[in-house]
C-alpha cells in the first residue's frame, strides 16, 4: 500500500498523470490519498476521470487526524 498526503491542488492533467502511475504501478495494490476536502475534489475527480477507483482510495485528512489523536490520548488504538 502506498500513503499519499495531498495538501494542495494540482491542475487536472497533473493530477490524472499522478493517479495514472499509481494505477498501472504492479509493486502496489492500494494507494491511499488523505486530503483536506478541497483537495480531495480535485484527487478524487482525477481518479474517476481514468477510471481507478479501485486501487486508488481517497480519503478525510481531517478524520486521520483526529483518529490520530484519539490513539494518541490512549482513548482508541
Amino acid at each position: 500500500m502506498a500513503v499519499e498526503v495531498e495538501l494542495s491542488v494540482k491542475g487536472a492533467r497533473r493530477l490524472e498523470a499522478i493517479c495514472r502511475a499509481w494505477a498501472r504501478c504492479r509493486l502496489v495494490e492500494e494507494v491511499r490519498y488523505y486530503a483536506p476536502p478541497a483537495v480531495a475534489r480535485a484527487v478524487s475527480r482525477a481518479v474517476s476521470s481514468i477510471h481507478a477507483e479501485e486501487a486508488i482510495w481517497v480519503l478525510s485528512l481531517d478524520g486521520a487526524l483526529s483518529e490520530a489523536e484519539v490513539t494518541a490520548d490512549g482513548l482508541a488504538a
